[in-house]
């Protein structure tokens, strides 16, 4: 007598799941992350710009953080 597996390996049954499709919240989350780290970047740089000179500082000063 031949006994028969029935069992589904774990492979198989992950290329049975359809792809993972973007949705609008994954871009809403995406657009905040990269607009978050612009801004970031960017005071990081000023705040060096400030610390590593003394000719701009009024400038850079009056750029960043002015009205």
């Amino acid at each position: 007598m031949v006994k028969k597996n029935n069992k589904i390996t774990t492979t198989a049954r992950a290329k049975k799941q359809p792809a993972r499709t973007p949705n609008t919240v994954d871009d809403f989350k995406t657009a905040l992350i990269l607009v978050s780290v612009t801004i970031n970047v960017a005071v990081f740089v000023g705040w060096l710009a400030i610390k590593l000179t003394t000719a701009y500082d009024a400038q850079v000063a009056a750029f960043l953080f002015g009205r």
